[in-house]
């Protein structure tokens, strides 16, 4: 199995990846904000499913959290966040799947960094049978030019990111 790592005794455990894509949509009008978070979840299961081909064991927060925690207030999706970043802490690596760094990835990217957590890009590349993607690893490496993007892959002002404690 590919996501095996040995420990010091010998026997082999399974690695655990965060995953990083998008959450919240960016579509303007109602429906697009639908299609848009319909879109983001897709990606999000697929790259778990990814994950799991290659014998990873996946931590999407974003899908797990928004069942019981709304988005749409703000103290709940700060708790998300918070608590998605208690699975990262816990992860061997950060996968980051598709083009577009959202707000929220930022933030992972940036702990991941701080914590040195080896983070890898992947891309869906095309819709293969049953609708699944097909994923290709761009390469391991420093996100940090990439904190520097907003959503739509623009240069912006980098700003400070912090765990909500100053």
């Amino acid at each position: 199995m590919k996501g095996r790592q040995e420990r010091q005794d010998g026997k082999g455990v399974v690695k655990k990846v965060f995953i990083c894509s998008p959450f919240r949509p960016t579509g303007r009008s109602r429906e697009e904000k639908r299609k848009d978070l319909e879109k983001n979840i897709f990606l999000a299961k697929e790259a778990c499913r990814y994950a799991v081909g290659k014998g990873f064991i996946p931590y999407a927060p974003h899908l797990y959290f928004p069942g019981f925690l709304s988005d749409a207030d703000t103290d709940e999706r700060e708790l998300g966040i918070l608590l998605g970043l208690s699975w990262l802490a816990g992860c061997d690596e950060l996968w980051i799947a598709g083009v577009r760094i959202s707000r929220g990835m930022s933030s992972e990217i940036a702990m991941a960094m701080d914590w040195g957590i080896p983070m890898k890009s992947y891309l869906p590349l095309a819709t293969g049978k049953k609708g699944c993607l097909t994923w290709t690893s761009v390469r391991k490496m420093s996100f940090s030019e990439n904190l520097g993007r907003n959503d739509h892959g623009r240069k912006k002002k980098r700003d400070k990111i912090t765990d909500g404690n100053g």
